[in-house]
């Protein structure tokens, strides 16, 4: 593609995320056809950079972009994004790529290089890494799960890139989770987990970057699974907010909050609590010569639940997305239904915060959290009801 396959995030639509509609039918046709070997290249950006969408195809779908073939650097195009692996703002650039098939593992060599012939960066893929892979049961289109027993580890096919890191001395409970470890959090000290580690800056540095993510950066449909046990809540009538997550794209003017899931004080009745829930979407370009979709906040989306489903025990609760309906369930039984007011998939998102809303502190979870997973899919309700168990989960994947 001439243009990139992203949002350049400025007043011009020469992008193909203008027609993200169109871009995303392609993606989910190579991944329903099981298409092997497929890597995207796009450049007139006038900077380089090297993106990987994680799992988008059913393998990592690779991005090159290379730009600029003339002297003409323009910064301000290298713009963040969850994907994001390397950037050069270097002018006379070029890139090759060569497929090697005289073995029996192919190897496909993308290298960018500098006007001198110096090698910047190159990109190694073995074919069999560009095949698809898919899970089974509860494995299938699991993009990540942090079960807490002994660590903070992803346990996911997408592996440490997604490891949590511990905030203000959030902990783990060695034995005091749901099959062994838990993270305990406490609101007083402003504890917390942060989600991807932020992206190694070429120089100059950007100016800001979005931690990385697990789903697709506008991911059309998605479920999200974790188990809480509460120390406190808000209390009746108080402004106050317990999230249990939230996710965050930084400064960007797109607020990025397409996950949120939180307690706050019931509207009249003091033996209920609130489990709200708000998200991010896109939205259809307002006519044809603004073509660009906008970020879109869609919430609150109130549910109110008596008190006593958290007090002293474990509750399960997962969050399912499909671009049209937020769903949310707790101890394996559907208890809301929420349809958008404007349909649309997730708005591009990045970072991911446990124990915490999206700026880390000030609205922090008090208690426990154990067994976060996430999926990029909409699990069945009989597979929601299968990950409650009766109360005892079992783990999703192999130790």
């Amino acid at each position: 593609m001439g243009e990139i396959w992203q949002d350049k995030k400025n007043s011009e639509s020469d992008d193909q995320f203008t027609y993200w509609y169109e871009r995303d039918a392609l993606f989910d046709f190579i991944r329903a056809k099981k298409i092997p070997g497929v890597v995207l290249v796009g450049g007139d950006i006038h900077v380089s950079r090297h993106l990987v969408h994680r799992q988008r195809v059913g393998y990592d779908l690779h991005d090159f972009i290379t730009s600029p073939a003339h002297t003409s650097v323009i910064p301000s195009l290298n713009v963040t994004h969850p994907d994001l692996e390397w950037s050069s703002q270097h002018p006379r650039q070029f890139m090759t790529i060569t497929a090697d098939t005289r073995s029996d593992r192919a190897i496909l060599t993308t290298r960018f290089y500098l006007a001198d012939g110096t090698i910047q960066r190159e990109v190694t893929i073995p074919y069999d890494e560009l095949t698809p892979k898919e899970g089974s049961g509860l494995g299938k289109d699991l993009r990540a799960w942090w079960s807490f027993d002994g660590d903070l580890e992803n346990k996911s096919l997408l592996g440490n890139r997604f490891d949590a890191t511990a905030v203000n001395g959030a902990s783990l409970a060695a034995d005091g989770g749901l099959r062994g470890g838990a993270v305990s959090f406490s609101r007083a000290s402003q504890q917390y987990l942060r989600i991807g580690r932020q992206v190694l800056d070429d120089t100059p540095p950007l100016p800001e970057r979005a931690g990385r993510w697990p789903l697709d950066d506008n991911s059309a449909a998605h479920t999200i699974s974790l188990w809480c046990k509460p120390e406190s809540l808000p209390a009746h009538g108080s402004a106050d907010r317990h999230f249990l997550l939230e996710s965050a794209l930084g400064g960007s003017v797109n607020p990025g909050y397409h996950l949120s899931i939180g307690f706050r004080s019931a509207a009249t009745d003091a033996s209920k609590i609130n489990l709200e829930l708000y998200t991010v979407t896109l939205q259809p370009a307002a006519a044809a010569s603004t073509a660009q979709p906008t970020p879109l906040a869609q919430g609150p989306f109130i549910c109110e639940l008596e008190r006593s489903l958290f007090a002293n025990r474990w509750a399960h609760v997962v969050m399912s997305f499909d671009s049209r309906t937020l769903k949310l369930y707790l101890d394996g039984t559907e208890v809301a239904s929420h349809n958008l007011p404007v349909p649309g998939p997730a708005a591009e998102t990045a970072g991911l915060i446990l124990g915490g809303h999206r700026a880390g502190t000030g609205r922090n979870f008090d208690g426990m959290i154990d067994e976060v997973a996430m999926w990029s899919r909409v699990l069945l309700p009989t597979e929601i009801e299968a990950l409650h168990h009766s109360g005892s989960p079992q783990a999703l994947l192999p130790p």
